[in-house]
């Protein structure tokens, strides 16, 4: 009979919170996930996004992504930059999100910050503007495709 009353308080414990139990992500961690998602997606990275957080580290349910998602849409702002500040102040507060959304955000902004430096330093490359000429005729040519 203990052993009964034993299974019986266990499964409503699982049934209740379906959380994962994986340890929360440090600040470190926060920054390296959103920065490995912001360089593998090109216009958009909800679906790394929700890979990496449910899939990979599950440190979120799907639900519970749904649900920070939705809060995202009633938020102002690009709807993935906003759950990278919910997702990073839910388990490490404002450190949390800061470190979240600079990893988002940081190595987009370094990579376009240093090709810039590098068009203003050799823009001037009549090979260069050529083939940047044939690039924008290519990204023409896949838009109206």
């Amino acid at each position: 009979m203990p052993t009964d009353s034993v299974a019986t308080d266990s499964a409503p414990d699982t049934a209740v919170s379906p959380a994962p139990a994986v340890s929360p992500p440090g600040l470190v961690e926060l920054f390296v996930v959103f920065a490995k998602m912001s360089l593998a997606g090109f216009g958009g990275v909800l679906v790394w996004a929700r890979r990496a957080l449910v899939d990979q580290h599950r440190w979120m349910t799907a639900e519970e992504f749904k649900e920070a998602f939705a809060l995202c849409h009633f938020l102002p702002g690009p709807n993935i930059v906003n759950l990278s500040v919910v997702f990073g102040a839910r388990f490490r507060g404002v450190p949390g999100s800061i470190a979240a959304l600079i990893g988002l955000l940081g190595p987009p902004v370094v990579i376009v910050t240093v090709l810039a430096a590098i068009y203003a330093r050799y823009g001037q490359i009549d090979a260069l503007q050529r083939i940047l000429a044939g690039v924008s005729c290519a990204a023409v040519g896949f838009f109206l495709r």
